[in-house]
């Protein structure tokens, strides 16, 4: 794709050319490539459920701009080339990915600590843990705190656990967009 910075004759100009080139403006610059062509093959169903996945991750795009605190969030980040709606459509389709969960501190005492290391292409919204026992009762659930900048969350275990070898914790981390990942670790 060709790319004209400064160009007298083609300054500012967008939109097809004589049925075999378009050109946009992108960020300043006007870029010019092939016109796009459109399969005639019906989509599969793999393409089809893309295609409404990046229709949602449209509307949540959408929705950003509604909601200024977000919107300044998204505003922030972006840099040349990337715009924050780019920002936001690729925060929807990508969830949290649950890294390390740390549970070397936990031997089922009021007190111990959880360690789970939790990334996102953007920002993670919330990590919430469940504790249950051997028998599958639930122990205690609450929300780990962020360590600094990092991407650390650690949560503060509140209730003794008498069972805590073959104990379950169920880890759940919340982007902003609303995209949950779950992971199951047994002590």
């Amino acid at each position: 794709m060709a790319r004209s910075n400064i160009n007298v004759v083609m300054h500012n100009t967008s939109g097809k050319v004589g049925g075999l080139l378009v050109f946009r403006r992108w960020f300043g610059q006007t870029i010019m490539g092939r016109i796009p062509q459109r399969s005639s093959d019906p989509p599969t169903p793999a393409q089809i459920k893309v295609r409404k996945n990046f229709g949602k991750s449209v509307a949540y795009a959408k929705s950003v701009m509604g909601n200024p605190p977000l919107l300044a969030l998204y505003k922030a980040k972006a840099g040349q080339g990337v715009s924050f709606l780019n920002l936001a459509i690729s925060d929807f389709i990508r969830s949290p990915v649950i890294g390390n969960i740390d549970t070397g501190a936990y031997n089922g005492a009021a007190g111990d600590t959880i360690i789970i290391n939790v990334s996102d292409d953007f920002k993670v919204n919330s990590v919430s843990i469940s504790i249950s026992d051997v028998n599958g009762n639930l122990v205690e659930q609450g929300n780990a705190m962020q360590s600094g900048d990092n991407n650390d969350w650690i949560y503060l275990v509140t209730v003794a656990n008498a069972q805590a070898p073959g104990s379950r914790i169920i880890v759940k981390a919340t982007d902003l967009p609303g995209n949950v990942t779950s992971e199951v670790r047994v002590l």
